[in-house]
Formats: C-alpha cells, sequence, structure tokens
C-alpha cells in the first residue's frame, strides 16, 4: 500500500495538484504515506525543509526509504505520530499538507 502511494493514479493526481501552487519556506505533510509526494516537494524550488508524520510504522519506513539522501542532507524528517496531537510547536511550518 505505501509504495503503490507513490505511483499510479494517486502520483498523477498529486502532480497535477501540485504543480498549481508554489511551496515557500518550511513544510509539515501530514499523513506522508509512501514519501513520494515529499520528495516531489523536495524537488520545488523555495522548500527549505520539509517534515513528514505517519500514524503507520510501514509508511513511516518506505517514506524513509524514499528520501533517505534528503533526511541524510538535513532537509527531510520523518517522524511516526499521530496528527491528532503533533509533536510540533505552533507556527513552526510555513505550510502543513494533509
Amino acid at each position: 500500500m505505501a509504495s503503490g502511494m507513490n505511483g499510479g493514479s494517486h502520483e498523477r493526481m498529486a502532480r497535477w495538484g501540485m504543480s498549481h501552487f508554489r511551496i515557500h519556506g518550511d513544510v509539515l505533510d501530514m499523513g506522508c504515506g509512501g514519501g513520494g509526494n515529499i520528495d516531489r516537494m523536495l524537488s520545488m524550488d523555495g522548500v527549505s525543509t520539509l517534515k513528514g508524520i505517519d500514524y503507520s510504522d510501514v509508511s513511516v519506513s518506505k517514506s524513509r526509504e524514499v528520501n533517505s539522501v534528503a533526511i541524510s542532507k538535513g532537509r527531510c524528517e520523518i517522524l511516526q505520530g499521530d496528527v491528532r496531537h503533533l509533536p510540533f510547536d505552533d507556527r513552526s511550518f510555513d505550510l502543513a499538507r494533509v
């Protein structure tokens, strides 16, 4: 399931949606799934850092795998957690995406 989120019709829809907006600054991706959208957002001009959070340990593992280069460069962090109880201070991000 986590790998499937990174391809097929889900990927086409995500690419189309992201082509309609610009992202600047620090981003939070809530429910980051397989990490494909994180990878796409990190390639956009203007994205400084990106944090992803997902409840599923399988999704967190896949997202970390897909974004391992960005993680090693300090541009990305993937956390396991519940979006109802985010471990971040208010106003920590310029954009939060669900």
